[in-house]
């Protein structure tokens, strides 16, 4: 929620979100924020974590899949279909929304998406049916920038803890949810 600065401490956004919420009661409501003491009152409690890994070594993998570079639709669906398949609840879409606003590497059981922000390559969404085959792309990203940033799933890559979201459900297992940027 984003209030012009002109209707600032008019109740706008309270009066927004409550309706919101009241609305969608039984459905997951995911925020992310950049002041959360905003949304402090609304309950939105539970919490996301991801991790932020920065890369400069290559990692240890067995595999070498051929990597290669730009969109394949059909091959990311059925990646991250299988990928999210081990999850009980997941935000289902076929591709992720804005792949305009990132580049794309992929072999046959992974793909990344990248975009380079503030003279860094950051990898936003990892997605994979073998970890190895996804150390492989970060490894190509590795040599071909001489580091990179990863978000990415605590459980995937070791790095600094981030609160990347709430949400409002906190009866919900988080354990088995997988969230990303493309909700």
């Amino acid at each position: 929620v984003s209030t012009h600065h002109l209707y600032h401490h008019h109740g706008y956004m309270k009066q927004l979100l409550s309706k919101v919420i009241e609305e969608y009661k039984d459905k997951i409501l995911f925020i992310q924020a950049y002041h959360w003491h905003v949304y402090n009152a609304f309950k939105f409690d539970g919490i996301i974590y991801k991790n932020i890994a920065y890369l400069m070594e290559p990692l240890e993998t067995t595999s070498h899949l051929p990597v290669s570079y730009g969109l394949n639709k059909d091959l990311f669906k059925r990646i991250y279909q299988a990928y999210a398949s081990n999850y009980e609840t997941y935000i289902q879409r076929d591709v992720p929304a804005d792949l305009n606003s990132y580049e794309a590497i992929y072999n046959d059981e992974a793909y990344a998406l990248y975009a380079k922000f503030n003279d860094i390559y950051v990898v936003t969404e990892i997605v994979y049916t073998s970890k190895e085959a996804a150390y492989c792309l970060l490894n190509e990203l590795i040599s071909k920038y001489q580091e990179i940033k990863v978000i990415c799933e605590k459980d995937f890559l070791d790095g600094e803890e981030i609160i990347f979201g709430k949400y409002y459900k906190s009866q919900l297992n988080t354990s088995s949810l997988y969230f990303n940027e493309y909700i």
